[in-house]
């Protein structure tokens, strides 16, 4: 049985320190009276680890099916890198027990990034037209059903989400003079409300933005 000197206290078990003053011990060591229990893995992280390897074997699927029909593999490689995006946003999900409020506020945002792949590999003219401006839309119609329920807490707690909102929707308009949406009413709609949206958030929020902006750039 090793035994603490300093602290009088004898242990039993394989351990080389004190657990109460961290000296070492002397004695031989002698088995612990409580049987060794095995490590049992937690239920997140059990899911995670499914999640991992479902989208793994999802992936695998869709190549081997690629193949056997002789899909186009640009649609498969947007398919593919579009899957993971979304499936980066479930596990990110699980493992950060993400709450629903604030999950829906980053929804938007993989549609978007997954969106710009498939236009980077497949160009099509209703993903700029359609599915960009719609998806930036209900995010702005998601902020605005959140302010007028929670008010002054929707800013405090996802001030960073409603203004990435108005950005992003500011970057969808460059792809009007860009040429990439030759029907661009949509466009124009999703611009005039993140307009409307800034400056009601200047206009009846401006001291709780100024306090924002200093929380969230200050050191």
């Amino acid at each position: 049985m090793r035994r603490c000197q300093a602290c009088d206290v004898d242990y039993t078990g394989h351990i080389e320190r004190c657990p109460l003053c961290q000296s070492d011990l002397v004695g031989e060591a002698v088995p612990g009276v409580l049987p060794r229990q095995i490590p049992m893995l937690k239920p997140r992280k059990l899911l995670i680890e499914t999640l991992m390897f479902a989208t793994i074997v999802c992936i695998v699927a869709i190549v081997f099916f690629a193949y056997l029909f002789q899909w186009p593999w640009a649609d498969v490689i947007a398919a593919l890198i579009s899957f993971c995006i979304m499936m980066m946003l479930v596990t990110n999900t699980v493992a950060h027990s993400v709450r629903p409020l604030r999950l829906f506020f980053r929804l938007p945002f993989f549609v978007v990034l997954a969106s710009l792949v498939w236009l980077l590999f497949t160009p099509n003219s209703i993903i700029t037209e359609f599915v960009l401006p719609i998806t930036s839309l209900a995010s702005f119609a998601y902020d605005v059903v959140i302010l007028i329920i929670l008010r002054d807490k929707a800013i405090d707690r996802y001030f960073k989400y409603l203004i990435f909102d108005i950005i992003l929707a500011g970057l969808m308009t460059i792809m009007i003079p860009l040429g990439w949406t030759p029907w661009h009413l949509l466009v124009l709609i999703n611009t005039a409300v993140a307009i409307i949206m800034l400056f009601s958030l200047i206009i009846f929020a401006h001291r709780q933005i100024a306090d924002n902006m200093h929380r969230q750039f200050s050191a």
